[in-house]
């Protein structure tokens, strides 16, 4: 007999619930890629072809944040600018060696202005509300395509 399928079982409000997936799809709400738009200041989260996130960003001023087709190459859940070590982050997602997604920056503790979803203002790298940053951190695993339009 050929598998051609998996079910998943799940308790939901006390049933048991039975889902069937193609063994080619990914699990429901895995993601599968991440879509950066520059011009649009926002990051879509895909699994499949189904959008799951839509973030609003603020990308490198200058054109600092490098387009084109990478992936996620390491996380840190806290670190510091290469620029200035007072300046920290949290939830850092890198789809280069010192380029990623993360939080907000703070200067000593103090946040930095970021106008999310409006321009670019980074040395290079995508800043993202602390939130996101923690969900894209904990739910985009190591392999996972970033396109940078």
């Amino acid at each position: 007999m050929k598998l051609i399928g998996r079910v998943m079982l799940l308790m939901a409000a006390g049933s048991l619930v039975a889902l069937t997936t193609s063994a080619c799809d990914p699990p429901p709400g895995v993601p599968t890629r991440l879509e950066l738009s520059i011009a649009d200041q926002r990051l879509r989260v895909f699994s499949g072809d189904a959008l799951i996130q839509d973030f609003p960003v603020s990308s490198g001023k200058n054109n600092s944040t490098p387009r084109g087709e990478f992936t996620v190459i390491s996380k840190s859940s806290y670190t510091t600018s290469l620029h200035d070590p007072s300046v920290s982050m949290r939830f850092m997602t890198r789809f280069l060696p010192k380029i990623g997604f993360h939080g907000i920056p703070r200067k000593n503790g103090t946040p930095l202005s970021t106008p999310l979803g409006q321009r670019a203002v980074s040395a290079g790298c995508v800043r993202m509300d602390d939130d996101a940053a923690a969900w894209i951190y904990h739910n985009v695993p190591i392999g996972t395509p970033v396109i940078v339009k």
